[in-house]
């Protein structure tokens, strides 16, 4: 689902709240001295758990997964510009290899690691999806010449990247590689595990809020003309609903309409899509990891952008 462009550019921050719930204790009357507890019957040892299966969507079920960290190799370099190289990068996510555009700053590191921004693009069509592309450009190099390593992965079944292209929104394969992606640059000796930073724009920006819930790792997140509403609103109030003709391919109608076989809408398993929803999750983000908002902003190779306030964002 694309994200709607403007002129002018607005910053929300996200407040952070602990929600404390209370603990009810029951109190268990004590049994009487020397009475055998009964042996549990085949029948009794057989029951299943009752602890429901999490679909892989929603919220919980991703922040139980496990994201482990891979080596980051280089593919080949691309050029050098002004105050920073740049190169394409490898790394792996669930077995598979993908890519990434890689831009450092020149000059000495500086201790530590280099901080890092890891950029989540929007929808593209994966088949002309490149690598290196000028859909970024002003942003990369506005980052990169500031100081920040910028990382914009090619997600899974876009460009050269293996898997198969998948929704932003009702899959959360492109998640999985985003946090296993950050997990591979906090172990890697150029990066700052202490400062990572994510944007995601437009599609990217679902995922990035995705990330934001789950990760305890993103120093702090921005969203840049994101798709950020609940289900609910992707389902009845985004300007493209209905949701099913989103991202025109049939994998993605697939996707969807699968869960709606299997759970139904919003309007009739509230419950479900509910849990699927990032933004209800945002109350718990920690102070930190906070989530601001730029809505229509432009972009493209001669798109300008808050460089001021996005690098304020990060080197807070």
């Amino acid at each position: 689902m694309r994200g709607r462009f403007g002129i002018r550019d607005g910053l929300l921050a996200a407040a952070v709240v602990i929600l404390t719930a209370a603990a009810v204790v029951i109190a268990r009357p004590k049994e009487p001295v020397g009475m055998a507890k009964p042996a549990a019957s085949p029948e009794m040892a057989a029951l299943p758990s009752r602890t429901p299966v999490l679909n892989p969507i929603t919220i919980p079920a991703m922040r139980a997964r496990k994201y482990p960290a891979g080596a980051i190799t280089t593919s080949r370099q691309v050029d050098v510009y002004n105050g920073y190289s740049a190169k394409v990068a490898v790394f792996t996510s669930d077995g598979l290899t993908e890519f990434a555009y890689w831009a450092q700053p020149t000059g000495p590191m500086p201790k530590g690691g280099w901080p890092a921004i890891l950029l989540v693009h929007g929808y593209i069509d994966p088949a002309q999806y490149n690598t290196v592309t000028d859909a970024y450009t002003s942003w990369i190099a506005a980052w990169a010449q500031a100081g920040f390593v910028v990382v914009q992965p090619d997600l899974r079944g876009n460009g050269a990247s293996g898997g198969n292209a998948v929704s932003g929104h009702w899959d959360p394969d492109y998640t999985y590689d985003v946090m296993n992606l950050i997990a591979s640059l906090r172990a890697d000796p150029a990066i700052n595990a202490a400062h990572i930073g994510l944007v995601g724009h437009s599609m990217g920006g679902h995922v990035a809020l995705n990330v934001a819930v789950i990760s305890q790792n993103v120093a702090a997140t921005v969203l840049v003309n994101g798709v950020v509403g609940s289900m609910y609103d992707l389902f009845y109030n985004w300007p493209n609903s209905p949701a099913p003709d989103d991202q025109p391919t049939a994998a993605v109608q697939a996707e969807l309409n699968g869960l709606i076989r299997q759970y139904g809408t919003p309007k009739s398993d509230p419950a479900f899509w509910n849990a699927a929803s990032a933004i209800n999750y945002v109350s718990g983000v920690r102070r930190r990891g906070a989530v601001y908002v730029f809505e229509r902003v432009g972009f493209g190779a001669g798109a300008r952008t808050q460089d001021s306030v996005t690098q304020y964002v990060f080197r807070q």
